[in-house]
């Protein structure tokens, strides 16, 4: 199957989820103060957007489904606290017929690890203003968007992302310290704005070394994959 092909199998996952689906799961938690979070996401076919929101202790979820709701937990009894979501299987069903539409803001004032694996459809994650402590991203097949613009910086910040099969755009900030060194598999690559060093390496104009930065490792696999390195 070409790659084509493979964008109108994946398209066809995250097309009429809200016409199939007949459930909601929605979901409130309260972070505790001066905590931290882990996100542990799993999403076999669907679509799912993640956003930060500024100026809110809470995390929400509302989840569109058929079939079997997700499976969700939240431990806030020490920090960090920690939030699992994932699809529940459903054996003898067609992923399609199990596609499911995730909307889930989180809380950008607390230092938040991400890890997400995502099977096939469309994923948009913004996470623009987010203190982040370390993002794990497995974008499976599908469309994919990330924005990290103007993360806070207190560290280095390993950000991890396996391209799968399909298309993935990142968004950094100029302004934002960053390092990207790649692991090409057989897809593309194109850089906007940024800075070569060596065949592999890429810098944003706001990295200094021996400085707190973004470090992100991607694996292109097969597909595309760009990186936009704008103004604010």
């Amino acid at each position: 199957m070409n790659f084509e092909n493979l964008k109108k199998l994946f398209q066809s996952f995250d097309s009429g989820a809200d016409d199939e689906s007949k459930e909601h799961f929605v979901k409130a938690y309260e972070m505790e103060d001066d905590a931290e979070l882990d996100f542990h996401g799993s999403l076999g076919a669907g679509s799912f957007r993640l956003a930060s929101v500024e100026d809110v202790n809470s995390i929400n979820l509302d989840i569109a489904y058929n079939g079997q709701e997700p499976s969700c937990s939240f431990d806030n009894s020490k920090s960090p606290n920690v939030l699992k979501v994932s699809q529940s299987s459903q054996k003898g069903t067609s992923w399609k017929g199990v596609k499911q539409k995730w909307n889930i803001t989180l809380p950008e004032k607390y230092p938040t690890s991400l890890k997400v694996d995502l099977g096939a459809g469309n994923y948009d994650m913004n996470l623009s203003g987010m203190k982040l402590n370390k993002v794990d991203l497995n974008a499976g097949v599908g469309d994919c968007r990330l924005d990290l613009s103007n993360a806070v910086i207190e560290k280095i910040i390993p950000v991890d992302i396996d391209g799968g099969v399909g298309s993935m755009r990142v968004h950094i900030s100029k302004h934002t310290p960053a390092k990207i060194k790649l692991s090409k598999g057989i897809g593309s690559f194109s850089a906007q704005g940024l800075i070569l060093s060596g065949t592999k390496d890429y810098y944003t104009e706001a990295y200094k070394e021996g400085e707190p930065y973004l470090n992100l490792r991607i694996n292109i696999g097969v597909g595309k994959v760009e990186i936009l390195s704008e103004n604010d």
